[in-house]
């Protein structure tokens, strides 16, 4: 036996058969030379339940020095002699620890994401969230065990989004906070790493500002001329968005149910007729358009009055069956795309 140190244990040379040395700094420590070339640290003792003395491994040098070997060692006999088995105890332990990371690998942030989106389904801007979350916050989030994101990740991601656009990372910020309070919620995680953060200091201080930008009588110009270019369905609707300053859902997803009666009567009449409508005759309160809560922005039903030229964008050019004289609950438009996939915003004037 001796007093075994760093140095002296890296000059051994590999034995042709295995060697046992036992130090004197810890109770049945000791060091096995393999022929293979390792070096094992050994704890040999009677643990409980034993007849005799074993020896169970402890780590390996050089991986474990000296000093950690010793202490390990103590601690071994220390719990040895209350009769606790400290290798089946480490066994165990181990077992949770990779269970708690299996755990943690099947909470990766974009399926935690996953189940806040899921739950948001009749939330107006439930679609669009959803968008931006999978295309903003997922490439750099999105494998990464929700437990393991900190404060300074999303620090880090909202400065690489504020480079593109402050609004944009700001609706983030609302997404991040909600994904990670669910998370909360569902005790995934203890806390939320945005707690101990201040939007202002993120954000620089910086204020959104409702937008205010209007378009020109040139710009809107411009649109009304690019969107007569287009065939229809889809040059009338941009007409459309444009009298009646509705967003583009509202009317893209608008049904001929949401139509006044008196209004869808005055249609059918027409249509049956072969004729158009003169809506200088129709009553104001009869050339409505009610948008449902779920559509609106505020959450609630919105009518929304049509001036003489919105009601003329009913019409079918000849030859194209769109308007059904039952007028039920088909949609009023087409879908809010041409076939180019251009936006109003690309055309040239």
């Amino acid at each position: 036996m001796k007093r075994l140190s760093d140095p002296t244990i890296e000059r051994y040379a590999t034995p042709k058969k295995e060697t046992w040395i036992f130090d004197s700094g810890a109770v049945g420590l000791a060091l096995k030379l393999t022929p293979g070339g390792r070096k094992v640290w050994i704890s040999w003792l009677k643990f409980p339940g034993a007849k005799y003395q074993s020896g169970r491994t402890l780590g390996h040098f050089p991986a474990m020095k000296v000093a950690e070997a010793r202490v390990k060692a103590d601690l071994w006999s220390a719990m040895v002699k209350q009769g606790v088995d400290p290798s089946v105890l480490e066994r165990e332990e181990r077992a949770k620890a990779e269970a708690a990371r299996a755990a943690a690998q099947q909470h990766t942030f974009s399926a935690c994401a996953e189940s806040w989106i899921a739950g948001r389904q009749t939330k107006r801007q439930a679609k669009a969230d959803a968008i931006e979350v999978r295309r903003a916050l997922y490439p750099a989030l999105g494998k990464k065990p929700i437990s393991e994101i900190t404060t300074r990740d999303v620090r880090q991601l909202m400065a690489k989004l504020r480079e593109t656009s402050d609004y944009g990372a700001s609706r983030c910020w609302g997404h991040l906070n909600g994904i990670f309070k669910k998370a909360v919620h569902d005790e995934i995680i203890a806390t939320s790493p945005m707690a101990s953060l201040d939007k202002k200091l993120v954000f620089d201080g910086h204020t959104m500002r409702p937008r205010d930008r209007v378009l020109s009588e040139a710009e809107i110009l411009c649109y009304w001329r690019g969107a007569r270019r287009l065939a229809y369905p889809y040059g009338p609707f941009f007409q459309l968005l444009l009298l009646t300053g509705a967003r583009l859902n509202e009317i893209a997803q608008a049904r001929w149910s949401e139509v006044h009666p008196e209004m869808r009567a005055c249609i059918r009449e027409a249509s049956r007729l072969g004729q158009g409508v003169d809506w200088a005759t129709v009553p104001a309160e009869h050339k409505t358009l009610t948008i449902p809560a779920e559509r609106f922005k505020s959450g609630v039903d919105h009518t929304l009055r049509l001036s003489d030229d919105a009601c003329r964008h009913h019409r079918t050019p000849a030859g194209v069956r769109q308007v059904r004289l039952s007028l039920d609950d088909s949609p009023v438009t087409s879908p809010a795309r041409t076939r180019a996939g251009k936006r109003a915003t690309e055309f040239d004037c």
